[in-house]
């Protein structure tokens, strides 16, 4: 699963994943298919509430994992409130 606006921004986070040809993409949030993914490739865009709901299922008590590790994803603390 990745952010979409990251996905599209960032060369980093796009370029290892379309050279993966994955056949299912997961995106936080809405965007296009890239054309390189367009053929072999199914797109599923979810909310924020989805996401978190899906990104549960992979952490041993998973609220309160979810929390702490979403609590140390900025470093400034209003940034920090905001993101949760």
């Amino acid at each position: 699963m990745v952010g979409a606006p990251e996905f599209v921004r960032n060369d980093l986070v796009s370029e290892p994943i379309i050279k993966s040809q994955p056949k299912r993409l997961i995106v936080r949030g809405h965007m296009g298919l890239p054309e390189e993914l367009q053929n072999n490739c199914d797109l599923i865009c979810y909310d924020n509430k989805t996401s978190r709901s899906f990104q549960k299922k992979f952490f041993n008590n998973s609220s309160l994992t979810m929390l702490i590790a979403e609590y140390f994803y900025h470093t400034n603390y209003i940034k920090k409130v905001t993101h949760l």
